[in-house]
């Protein structure tokens, strides 16, 4: 089946199932959301500067969500099948990606209760995965993250979070696998007392151990463990803010052998009008990298967004984020090849990022959007690249 009998084919469909949809009664637990887009991307295999290829595509997904309430448990199914046709790129025509969402929530008794998401990616040519470490990889790629936090209320204004995460990201092809398929192990135990309805102290403690599917030759896997405080709080109901701030130890197979640093983040949310939000934030922490055979980058992260209702229908967004990542020659793993160390040194790498969209709802459940996403990689140790991409679609929720 080519990319034109796709297309008409969801054409078809979607104006056969909002016809069924709508014929439906309001309330229903589950919802389908279909968009599709005609893109043009300047840089599809996000290569250094001056050897970029280009390419126009169109994206076709659906998202199905369904939700059940139940009298002590909420359980939530999100489900994105999507599939892109690129008219001008050589390896091959046709992606197909898979978003995948799971949350349970359960209330054992008022005072104890359990909350577990599971997300799973199938998809190709990532960019930035989540932990905003992953910039790019040219292979196919498995990414599943599950989290599960146990809260205990201990006083009506004291609750106790103890949570657990597993982070896996597989690659199809073995060169790559090799050197940066992982496996994350977390487990944190959260105090969280408010103190009055407008402040809440928090104290944290959390362990993190990486492992990495092929130690034979490279251990780039670490274990790490940090301490600290948070405060939320509420300055006003248009003023809301919250921090963290720690220590860290994180221990390596490397030269250095461990390294020990502060951490912090911080936002700010401001809501000057109920039709404005507003956000900024800023952090800083040691984290893994995708940057071979370096197993630890020192990371500062700013980022900022916007979003506005400029009537009631439409609506405009837009998001930027800095991120500026310092490796040190210490940090290489041990074992890595001769000629690989002999390249190695200590630098940075700056990434910038910007996203803007505007949305238009035509009718009730119609929507014609527009967007731009710009990326800039200027690192030290790798190629840089810029990559802008740019579409029109069209929305629908069924």
């Amino acid at each position: 089946m080519n990319w034109k009998t796709c297309l008409c084919a969801s054409i078809a469909v979607l104006f056969a199932l909002q016809g069924v949809v709508l014929a439906q009664s309001e309330g229903r637990s589950y919802q389908l959301v279909n968009r599709l887009r005609l893109e043009f991307d300047d840089n599809i295999r996000e290569e250094i500067k001056g050897e970029e290829d280009e390419s126009v595509k169109v994206i076709e997904e659906i998202e199905f969500i369904g939700n059940m309430s139940l009298e002590q448990t909420f359980i939530s199914l999100r489900y994105k099948p999507g599939f892109v046709y690129w008219f001008d790129r050589d390896e091959d025509n046709e992606d197909i990606h898979h978003d995948l969402d799971f949350i349970l929530n359960h209330e054992f008794t008022p005072r104890l209760s359990l909350g577990v998401k599971e997300s799973l990616r199938i998809a190709e040519l990532p960019e930035l995965i989540e932990r905003d470490t992953t910039i790019r990889q040219e292979n196919d790629y498995t990414y599943n993250t599950v989290n599960g936090t146990l809260s205990v209320t201990l006083r009506p204004e004291t609750r106790l979070d103890i949570a657990g995460r597993h982070i896996l990201l597989r690659y199809d092809e073995d060169e790559i696998a090799d050197v940066q398929d992982y496996d994350i192990l977390v487990g944190g135990l959260t105090l969280r007392n408010q103190f009055v309805p407008e402040t809440a102290v928090l104290a944290e403690l959390r362990a993190e151990s990486i492992e990495y599917e092929n130690t034979d030759v490279v251990d780039r896997g670490s274990d790490t463990v940090q301490v600290g405080l948070g405060l939320e709080q509420m300055f006003s109901p248009a003023l809301l803010g919250s921090a963290r701030a720690g220590y860290m130890n994180k221990d390596m197979e490397t030269e250095s052998g461990s390294e020990s640093s502060p951490y912090g983040e911080a936002s700010l949310t401001f809501l000057p009008s109920p039709a404005t939000r507003i956000s900024l934030g800023a952090s800083f922490a040691l984290m893994e990298t995708d940057i071979y055979p370096y197993s630890n980058q020192e990371r500062t992260r700013f980022f900022a967004s916007i979003a506005h209702d400029v009537t009631a229908r439409i609506s405009a967004y837009v998001s930027t984020a800095v991120t500026a990542s310092d490796y040190d020659a210490a940090d290489i793993a041990s074992g890595a090849e001769e000629d690989v160390l002999l390249l190695a040194t200590s630098g940075s790498e700056d990434i910038v990022q910007v996203s803007a969209r505007l949305t238009y709802q035509v009718t009730k459940s119609n929507w014609l959007e527009t967007g731009w996403q710009y990326s800039d990689v200027d690192s030290e140790l790798r190629g840089d690249y810029e990559r802008n991409r740019i579409h029109v679609g069209w929305k629908v929720q069924l």
